[in-house]
């Protein structure tokens, strides 16, 4: 996959990075888009052309938004997923840490 996200744990911060943009997330930013990724992965239609960015992508920040082909915002869902299942896990693992 050609992006990551980091999680500072100095700030609690979510710096994201795919597609030549980056984007700094607070956590609740973080999880508005993440969801907001997941709605268009699962109500896209058929494309015509799969290498045509035709999707729209709002962001929890002001004015920015992403247009992505529907490749990349699978592979961009798909990114995200892995950092927040990344996150609960470390989240649950503090939990035994004494």
């Amino acid at each position: 996959m050609d992006g990551f996200v980091v999680c500072c744990k100095a700030c609690g911060h979510f710096q994201l990075g795919y597609c030549g943009f980056a984007l700094t997330l607070t956590e609740k930013e973080f999880e508005i888009l993440y969801h907001i990724v997941h709605l268009k992965c699962t109500e896209r239609q058929e494309p015509l052309y799969d290498n045509v960015k035709c999707i729209f992508i709002p962001t929890p920040c002001t004015n920015i938004h992403l247009f992505l082909t529907p490749h990349e915002t699978v592979q961009f869902f798909n990114i995200l997923e892995k950092a927040d299942n990344e996150e609960k896990a470390l989240s649950m693992m503090s939990l035994f840490e004494g």
